[in-house]
């Protein structure tokens, strides 16, 4: 079930690693690593496996074992993920 509000932190306690990442799109699009307070460690299905780290601002929703984010899939790879986090 979707919402517009961004996925909370209590919310983002719940989401685990090895839960499957769905675009905007319903496309499979990668596998939860690991969970922080801001991010999601994503490996994708593509690009080799590559790691990304996606936004929690960016999810839509996360419930019983997918997470979806608000982004199509062909745009995933162009969303500057790839790069780490500037350091506060």
């Amino acid at each position: 079930m979707a919402h517009d509000l961004p996925v909370t932190a209590i919310e983002a306690e719940l989401i685990q690693p090895g839960w499957d990442i769905y675009s905007s799109d319903d496309e499979r699009v990668g596998t939860v690593r690991a969970v922080d307070d801001e991010h999601i460690e994503m490996a994708l299905e593509v690009l080799g496996g590559s790691v990304l780290l996606v936004p929690l601002a960016s999810v839509e929703a996360a419930d019983d074992g997918r997470v979806d984010l608000d982004v199509p899939a062909e745009e995933i790879g162009t969303m500057g993920w790839d790069a780490p986090p500037p350091e506060a």
